[in-house]
């Protein structure tokens, strides 16, 4: 490696910086240095925000609990919020537990453009969180999904069931879709 190269790397290794020294790239008035936990957890749910995935809106508590955090569903939100590359890592995608759309970084009518754009019934979606259904199920394959992943959006009407959470659906004999990953 050349001069300047070697040293940016080695300023870069926690065990060759100084006490207090400042990091390359860090930001003014951060808090502070980002735990190896924390950048962890962010680089997991960064993962899980795949682009190639097919268009699917799963809630934040989904996210937490595939990258490994099921907890954590407020450090996904901060996480996504501070996404700096919002259109390649889908993060209007992500929804509130509650399943209204929740908060983007370009504002919410732009979240809901884009939605609509990927073919997103976001009226429909908007209807059954007011009324307290966070997922649907297909009573012919047993499956639960969020409304609008895309096979949920492929139940017929009779066969479609709403459920309030997926301790519900479990107790009801359905299990989580493997495409949206309900939580």
């Amino acid at each position: 490696m050349a001069g300047p190269v070697r040293a940016a790397a080695a300023a870069r290794r926690p065990s060759a910086r100084r006490a207090g020294a400042p990091r390359i790239g860090a930001r003014r008035g951060a808090a502070g240095p980002a735990g190896p936990q924390r950048v962890r957890g962010r680089r997991a749910v960064g993962r899980r925000a795949d682009p190639a995935r097919p268009p699917t809106r799963t809630g934040g508590s989904a996210r937490a609990g595939s990258a490994g955090r099921p907890k954590a569903v407020r450090a996904v939100g901060s996480a996504l919020g501070r996404n700096p590359v919002p259109l390649l890592i889908p993060c209007h995608r992500v929804t509130r537990s509650d399943g209204s759309l929740g908060d983007y970084v370009f504002g919410a009518d732009a979240k809901e453009r884009l939605l609509r754009a990927e073919e997103v019934d976001v009226d429909g979606a908007a209807d059954l969180a007011r009324r307290g259904v966070r997922l649907v199920g297909s009573d012919t394959t047993g499956i639960v999904c969020y409304p609008t992943c895309g096979d949920a959006r492929r139940i017929t009407p009779g066969h479609r069931r709403g459920f309030r959470d997926l301790a519900a659906a479990r107790a009801a004999g359905y299990r989580p879709c493997l495409h949206c990953r309900p939580a």
